[in-house]
């Protein structure tokens, strides 16, 4: 699995390169960019509510950003999701008309994309604070069938710091990608 995520990472940032613009000399900003990040404490009650004992991996997430105005930026954005946990149920299987508990370890990956908007309110050459909302679907598989729910997640308040090509992102919000969220994103 993680080297279907790097290969998925490699693959958005050689891209996002071979479709980059060159910069105006008038322009004093960068606009695109490709991230990668880590999320904590994601939402996953959604997806399987039948669980107990759950944990997750935590979601790894990466994305490509282009910016059509300064304080404006549109993109899209894909993850990954792993829970854990054991569901527990009765068997249909009744012995001498008992039925039987019966206990199961499973392992659930969520894959979720779609689109991206980003509001920046303070964009400095070296830090920027931001606002951002992330729609989009989440996959993944139930009972041998593939399942479809809608994803969202909405940062109100979001930090990045570092040079004006490489900088570190810190977020804060909630939805699918988790309260706590943290990477690199890359300008050019």
């Amino acid at each position: 699995m993680r080297k279907i995520v790097f290969a998925l990472v490699a693959a958005l940032i050689a891209t996002a390169q071979v479709f980059a613009e060159e910069r105006g000399t008038n322009e004093d900003f960068y606009r695109q960019s490709v991230y990668v990040g880590y999320g904590l404490f994601p939402i996953y009650n959604l997806i399987d509510n039948t669980m107990r004992n759950v944990s997750t991996t935590g979601v790894v997430h990466a994305g490509y950003e282009y910016r059509p105005l300064k304080m404006l930026g549109i993109g899209f954005d894909f993850g990954w999701l792993g829970i854990n946990g054991k569901k527990y149920g009765q068997s249909d299987y009744t012995p001498g008309g008992i039925s039987l508990p019966y206990c199961t370890q499973t392992r659930t990956n969520v894959f979720y994309l779609g689109p991206t908007i980003r509001g920046l309110w303070i964009n400095k050459k070296y830090f920027t604070f931001y606002s951002l909302l992330k729609t989009g679907i989440i996959l993944y598989e139930r009972d041998k069938k593939c399942k479809v729910l809608p994803h969202f997640h909405f940062v109100p308040v979001g930090l990045e710091a570092g040079s004006p090509r490489i900088t570190a992102f810190a977020e804060f919000g909630f939805g699918t990608d988790g309260m706590i969220a943290f990477g690199a994103r890359y300008r050019f």
